[in-house]
């Protein structure tokens, strides 16, 4: 059974369309991509920042020990 089953099941389409008919229903493999894709991104960000903040500690015990 995948996460995202539901997005393709006629009934649940019904439901949801019925509660709101101008909500756009995206398919199964769209939303799995939009979702992966700002997964990734927020990934790629932190795993920045936390070289960031690792090179900056790094810098900061060198700069100690020449004093």
């Amino acid at each position: 059974m995948t996460l995202f089953r539901w997005v393709e099941n006629d009934e649940a389409r019904e439901i949801i369309y019925f509660a709101n008919p101008s909500l756009p229903l995206l398919s199964r493999k769209n939303l799995a991509e939009s979702i992966l894709e700002d997964t990734a991104k927020d990934i790629k960000l932190s795993l920045e920042s936390i070289a960031q903040s690792e090179k900056l500690i790094l810098q900061l015990y060198w700069m100690a020990g020449k004093m």
